[in-house]
């Protein structure tokens, strides 16, 4: 089955799934959380492989070290 969607489940980070998304928003990337943990990501036609894999390299870096990269005290 060929999808545009993507889903993660983010509780193995220790952050919640708005945390991850404020740390993708920070790259330019905005995924929708669904719950406390899980994260869903939707391309379109016009996202290229390039793109994709571009996307992934930032998750590799949040999901590598997240902590340091974000502090539940930092204001909204």
């Amino acid at each position: 089955v060929e999808t545009n969607m993507v889903f993660f489940d983010v509780s193995g980070l220790e952050i919640t799934a708005v945390a991850f998304n404020d740390l993708l928003a920070s790259y330019g990337i905005r995924f929708s959380t669904m719950g406390e943990s899980l994260v869903r990501g939707v391309t379109h036609l016009d996202v290229s492989g390039e793109q994709i894999e571009a996307t992934l390299d930032c998750i590799r870096r949040i999901t590598e070290n997240p902590s340091p990269l974000y502090s539940p005290q930092r204001p909204a």
